[in-house]
């Protein structure tokens, strides 16, 4: 039964709506159901398999169709990567005597620092509390412990905090003037490698849209620009030159190769005003970061989190990192203007991913009251 109840859970709360987020205050007494350590590991494993299916339809069209990918396959990534999350709660099983109001809320502070700590519970503290900040998340991490114990009480304070809050920061951020971000529909193929005739279709059109906007800052989405090299940054000199007579700036995706090929990074290119590169922190893992081999995207955890845009500073949170809890976080603490969203979501034709990923990142804008300027590529 608890199982079935967690993955009604996981399967509602990360349906790509906002407020179905808050199905997740269901789940510690889910939690406080199952007795036996090995219950409640199995109850999250449930959670963690309904929340992450969306992603898996997806996987044939971002692996490309020389992976050869049976839907056998997919199923058993789909497993792998449920049982590889439930694995991070494997020292309840070493803890049998926890209480359910302490070991929920000290497993979702623990499993938010890994890099593979996607769809956590916690992101449910923006739709709870908005413009309470750390305050508000810290009352959403008392409120996971609380809700298994001091259900009634827990609920009515819980109630009229919110309520505090919507009253306090009704709607959402106001993205500044200054900020455009643009979504495309330039589509991708087989993790994002593109033809050249697509990439010459994607530099025409993020230089004819930047030179149509008013905008100071344009940002478009990850990866729009493949394979990154000094020759590209050359041919680009004339589209920078006019960008700086306009006091304009550009923000967009690349992957940059070495010479040899090999590892690469997925970044954020500014320029034209304001020259620099931001690289991503936490690729997703096995089909970018693979600490395995000398492929891919390397991860830099803790790396740079805050982009310099003139006087402005960004927090940019780069598509598998809008799931995550860590880099926002960390980039929230140095104080950013804004958060910037981009995404390649070629992959996600006929899912909701893209909604996932969108609610996910407006979760946290609206408990930090921290405006996004997001850019998705579809």
């Amino acid at each position: 039964m608890a199982g079935f109840a967690a993955l009604t859970i996981g399967a509602v709360a990360w349906s790509g709506h906002l407020f179905a987020l808050l199905a997740l205050l269901a789940l510690p007494m889910v939690f406080r159901s199952a007795k036996a350590p090995a219950q409640r590991l199995t109850g999250l494993g449930c959670y963690y398999a309904a929340s992450i299916w969306p992603v898996m339809p997806g996987a044939t069209q971002f692996f490309g169709d020389n992976a050869g990918l049976h839907p056998l396959s997919i199923l058993i990534l789909w497993l792998i990567s449920s049982l590889v999350l439930t694995l991070s709660w494997v020292w309840l099983l070493l803890t049998p005597g926890i209480k359910a109001e302490w070991a929920l809320p000290v497993g979702l502070c623990l499993t938010a620092l890994l890099p593979t700590g996607v769809v956590n519970p916690l992101t449910v503290a923006g739709v709870l509390f908005p413009g309470l900040g750390w305050a508000g998340l810290i009352a959403t991490i008392i409120l996971f412990g609380t809700l298994s114990k001091f259900r009634l009480y827990s609920i009515l304070s819980a109630a009229m905090l919110a309520a505090i809050c919507y009253v306090s920061h009704p709607g959402i951020p106001t993205v500044p003037s200054a900020w455009q971000g643009h979504d495309t529909e330039l589509g991708g193929s087989e993790l994002s490698k593109q033809t050249p005739m697509a990439l010459y279709k994607a530099v025409v059109y993020v230089q004819e849209t930047a030179f149509d906007s008013n905008a100071p800052i344009q940002v478009f989405p990850e990866g729009i620009i493949n394979h990154w090299t000094p020759t590209a940054e050359g041919f680009w000199q004339s589209t920078y030159s006019e960008l700086q007579r306009n006091h304009q700036s550009i923000l967009f995706g690349a992957e940059e190769y070495g010479p040899h090929g090999g590892q690469y990074r997925n970044e954020l290119i500014l320029r034209g005003q304001y020259t620099a590169t931001f690289q991503q922190r936490v690729p997703i893992p096995y089909a970018m970061w693979r600490p395995w081999d000398n492929i891919g995207v390397p991860i830099h955890y803790f790396g740079p989190s805050i982009l310099s845009v003139g006087p402005r500073r960004a927090a940019p949170i780069i598509c598998y990192e809008q799931l995550l809890v860590a880099p926002i976080l960390i980039s929230i603490e140095h104080n950013p203007d804004v958060i910037v969203s981009v995404a390649n979501d070629y992959w996600t034709k006929g899912t909701y991913i893209a909604e996932i990923q969108q609610s996910a990142i407006e979760a946290w804008s609206r408990l930090f009251w921290i405006p996004v300027v997001s850019a998705t590529n579809r």
